[in-house]
């Protein structure tokens, strides 16, 4: 069977999920030699920063990709730099705990 993979490539079939599986369903199975594995069909989503899987709704998350101050994709603003604190500070910090009853203010 193998052999008609070889020369005729293979014949992907869609195995229908279980009727409560709703996501995570693009799973293929070639009629000719039995080989199973998972293809997504990702159609990209205008506006956001993450494409869809157009066959069984499983999302691609991409990283934001900042131009002039806002991401190509989404249109989100770029995160402000933090300050960076001096050695102090953030000793004065430390000191505070977590709240009120952080980590060295007590239980």
């Amino acid at each position: 069977m193998e052999l008609l993979c070889k020369i005729f490539g293979h014949k992907w079939v869609l195995i229908k999920p279980a009727p409560y599986q709703t996501f995570g369903n693009c799973f293929y199975r070639c009629k000719r030699c039995g080989k199973g594995k998972t293809m997504h069909k990702w159609q990209r989503v205008p506006n956001r920063c993450y494409d869809n899987c157009e066959v069984c709704g499983d999302m691609h998350y991409l990283p934001h990709e900042y131009k002039d101050g806002k991401c190509v994709r989404c249109g989100d603003p770029a995160p402000l730099p933090r300050e960076k604190l001096s050695y102090e500070e953030s000793m004065a910090n430390a000191d505070e705990g977590i709240g009120s009853g952080g980590v060295r203010g007590g239980w």
